[in-house]
């Protein structure tokens, strides 16, 4: 058992069991990347702590999105791959459309994208609050660039083994 994100896991849903919710949990999101967040790279195995948190949320009826720094031409795949995991029930999925970006941005290279992955991830979180009109509250994540930037309320810092 993976105790310190077994730990993350715990604060983050006594968190959410004590927050006031005052403008109703309706209005209010809760943001999860997938590599190393959700899915275990190396295993391909579901991180079942953070799978539980991610239930817990859809089941208190908290609006749920992805943020992935995987490329949109993997769409297909990370959906189905989602779906045989147990992880359903989002709102949307943001991926990064590397070849859009590259094709926008003349000379700008692979490399360039994947450094600019925390922005862009930013970039999504305000979608959300924008778009969406939801206020992300919750953030949870592996790696600092899941944590770019200040449009959610709490992170949830997972270990990146």
């Amino acid at each position: 058992m993976d105790i310190a994100r077994r730990k993350a896991v715990l604060a983050a849903m006594q968190f959410l069991d004590t927050f006031s919710f005052k403008d109703g949990v309706e209005n209010y999101s809760a943001v999860f990347d997938i590599d190393d967040t959700l899915i275990d790279s190396y295993t391909k195995n579901v991180i079942e702590p953070v799978l539980e948190l991610y239930q817990y949320c859809i089941n208190i009826g908290m609006p749920v999105f992805i943020i992935t720094a995987r490329d949109i031409k993997y769409q297909g795949f990370t959906e189905r791959q989602l779906i045989k995991k147990g992880i359903r029930g989002y709102e949307r999925m943001y991926m990064i459309d590397y070849k859009r970006i590259m094709n926008e941005n003349v000379g700008l290279k692979f490399e360039d994208v994947m450094n600019k992955r925390g922005y862009i991830k930013s970039r999504y979180r305000l979608d959300i609050r924008d778009s969406y009109k939801y206020h992300v509250l919750l953030n949870v994540g592996d790696d600092d660039k899941d944590f770019e930037g200040d449009i959610f309320e709490v992170g949830v810092k997972l270990p990146h083994y």
